[in-house]
């Protein structure tokens, strides 16, 4: 059904895929197909951590109590209770010693450890002199002094990296509970593309566009699920549309030639037509609705990146229950000046780096020849409307696509 036309701005915009992407599912996967999934609860300790208490330098065991006083011209004497404990969890005698290696469990009541600059074993035998009095957890750990059972590792939300997978697998958790993936379709529209394998007419393009979607689509934990591609105009979009009715989401990429309102009346005659356009730039025609409640949009080839970004990978990450469905923004020193479209959002596409104590940023003229077609951004300047010209030095907002 064709929905009432309009043209919204980008904090719209992101607001209405956000509340137009329906949750997905929950599945439990193995830690070690973990990686870039999104945890849909939180995941706690089941034990202290460490789990005992712990030695933190070779040398003896001891309780702290049995210290009081020791100097090295009245030392304390205590047995040593038998040979190393080997980490096992004996219970230490008061007035006694056992010795310890680095990183074993301490004897029960144990609370101190002494190394040998602070002892003397004549002949090793079954006395062990003291020579200075210590306080509890002298070269010691105590259970639960890293972390309590209970406490939360990584709440629900967080994007599993290879940090949170060595964690998990540090503390034995070896399934956790994340967000289903969602399937995506991606269907590009143009008689002017072409693919890899495909012969090239004159006046003809590479289909790059299809594969730039899938790596971004991927990265944002999508799995995607149908490639199509599209070349006999409204019809044809219309039946792609349908036929891609069961997957959880689908991108309609225009190509260069393409009209953008032609997309807008199949996705409308299909299904339901939130927004037409969007007040920003790159990617003022970047279109959106849904097909039997799944979110479609609609994005221009030469602006994909940015129309990516700023209204679809927000759908992408609230459909998995990210905690965070923005890239990391920060503040960083402009190197070049810029003049934005006082009058929408303007994005462009730049290099940021770190420069002594602050974040630098040039933007880059993607049709420059000094950056060729391998030329790539690693963050996205954004200006809100109504700013004027903004000048070299000047500081400006900065989405970072990689960390």
């Amino acid at each position: 059904m064709q929905g009432k036309k309009t043209i919204v701005d980008l904090v719209r915009a992101r607001q209405e895929v956000v509340s137009h992407s329906p949750l997905l599912g929950t599945q439990t996967v193995g830690v070690i197909n973990a990686h870039n999934r999104i945890l849909a609860e939180d995941v706690a300790v089941t034990h202290d951590v460490p789990e005992h208490h712990l030695a933190l330098s070779d040398g003896y065991a001891v309780m702290s109590a049995d210290t009081l006083g020791a100097h090295r011209r009245n030392p304390r004497q205590l047995g040593v209770s038998g040979e190393a404990f080997s980490g096992s969890l004996r219970k230490l005698e008061p007035g006694t010693a056992a010795r310890v290696k680095r990183g074993w469990a301490l004897p029960q009541d144990s609370d101190a450890v002494l190394t040998s600059s602070e002892t003397f074993r004549p002949e090793d035998g079954p006395l062990l002199l003291v020579f200075e009095e210590v306080k509890p957890w002298h070269n010691a750990k105590p259970a639960g002094a890293i972390l309590t059972a209970g406490s939360v590792i990584s709440p629900s939300g967080t994007t599993i990296g290879h940090h949170e997978m060595g964690v998990l697998a540090s503390l034995g958790i070896h399934g956790v509970k994340v967000s289903i993936q969602p399937h995506m379709s991606i269907l590009t529209v143009g008689e002017g593309l072409v693919d890899i394998l495909d012969d090239m007419k004159p006046g003809q393009m590479r289909n790059s566009g299809r594969y730039v979607l899938t790596g971004m689509a991927t990265e944002a934990g999508c799995e995607v699920a149908d490639l199509r591609h599209v070349t006999t105009g409204r019809l044809g979009l219309e039946r792609a549309l349908a036929e891609c009715r069961p997957l959880d989401i689908a991108v309609v990429v225009m190509g260069p030639d393409e009209k953008h309102d032609v997309a807008v009346a199949a996705l409308g005659n299909v299904g339901e037509v939130v927004f037409e356009r969007v007040q920003m730039e790159p990617g003022a025609a970047t279109a959106f609705g849904t097909v039997n409640g799944r979110p479609v949009f609609v994005v221009g080839f030469d602006s994909l990146l940015e129309s990516f970004e700023a209204v679809v990978r927000p759908a992408v990450m609230s459909m998995q229950r990210a905690g965070r469905i923005d890239r990391t923004m920060v503040q960083a020193e402009l190197r070049v000046t810029i003049k934005p479209n006082q009058t929408s959002h303007s994005l462009f596409r730049a290099v940021t780096w770190f420069d002594g104590e602050r974040c630098a940023v040039r933007a880059f003229d993607r049709v420059s020849p000094d950056n060729g077609v391998t030329a790539k951004p690693n963050s996205l300047i954004v200006i809100p409307p109504q700013t004027d010209l903004k000048k070299r030095g000047e500081t400006v907002d900065v989405w970072l696509l990689q960390l």
